[in-house]
């Protein structure tokens, strides 16, 4: 929203060109208007908070930014996590797609900007708000990902601003050079339909630009925050893919092209 944000967009820019994606970004959006699946594409920021300031930066978020959001009908997909390198993610959808990389020149945003604005009392006010929220942020990167249509439709459908917390088990993860494609139609072909068959609500994103190739959050019940592993679901998983033996076969295969994953857990509060 201010120069800040838009330096960070131009270090993803560039790092769209010369980061391990085995596709170029506008190779990939090609790509995908080309294949049977329908894809939403996200601008993405990862934040690490300085020590101490966690809950207060999370609540600036909340009372700040996200206020403006519902005003101009935005819906940020953000999550709190509880383990972790960070400690929020939010993901802005490009409603221009890939044209609008260039997150900091859009409509959306100057509207967001002008609005909070207002909110705040005016510019000097909301440069003041502005500054002291990012003197909180210890550690920023961004980056684009895409995410199927279908997905976007069921979370959006769910959301609500500050509704009931739900908490979600959350991979992130790297694949070995060359191997993202096959990797991802693996997942998508594979896994996916098989995920929404069990009923769970999963958000998977998938890089264009950044330093994931693969974040997936699968909401899970908040007596289980304890076991990031597996749950009740996961046994449904392996039936709705043929059985144990298929699921272990997709498994094995999907481990060959992993070059590093961690399993997370978060708390989303639409």
């Amino acid at each position: 929203m201010n120069k800040k944000i838009m330096k960070i967009l131009a270090s993803v820019l560039l790092f769209s060109m010369t980061h391990h994606c085995s596709e170029s970004l506008f190779a990939q959006d090609a790509k995908d208007a080309a294949s049977a699946e329908k894809f939403v594409y996200y601008y993405a920021t990862f934040s690490k908070f300085k020590p101490g300031k966690i809950e207060e930066g999370r609540d600036f978020i909340y009372n700040h930014f996200w206020t403006v959001d519902k005003a101009i009908g935005r819906k940020p997909l953000a999550f709190d996590f509880l383990t972790g390198p960070w400690d929020h993610l939010v993901f802005f959808r490009l409603e221009g797609g890939l044209a609008d990389a260039e997150i900091g020149k859009t409509a959306q945003v100057k509207k967001w900007q002008a609005e909070f604005e207002k909110q705040e009392g005016g510019l000097e006010k909301a440069t003041e708000a502005q500054a002291g929220f990012d003197a909180m942020v210890d550690k920023s990167i961004s980056g684009l990902f895409k995410i199927p249509l279908e997905d976007v439709e069921q979370l959006e459908a769910s959301y609500s601003f500050l509704s009931e917390e739900k908490y979600f088990r959350v991979i992130m993860g790297n694949h070995k050079p060359g191997k993202n494609p096959a990797a991802q139609a693996l997942l998508l072909n594979e896994f996916r339909p098989a995920r929404k068959a069990t009923g769970r609500l999963v958000a998977p994103f998938f890089t264009v630009a950044g330093s994931y190739d693969v974040i997936a959050f699968f909401e899970i019940d908040p007596s289980g925050v304890d076991n990031i592993v597996s749950d009740a679901k996961d046994l449904a998983l392996a039936e709705e893919m043929g059985g144990d033996e298929k699921m272990k076969e997709m498994s094995s295969k999907y481990a060959d092209y992993l070059r590093n994953l961690s399993r997370e857990v978060a708390v989303a509060r639409w």
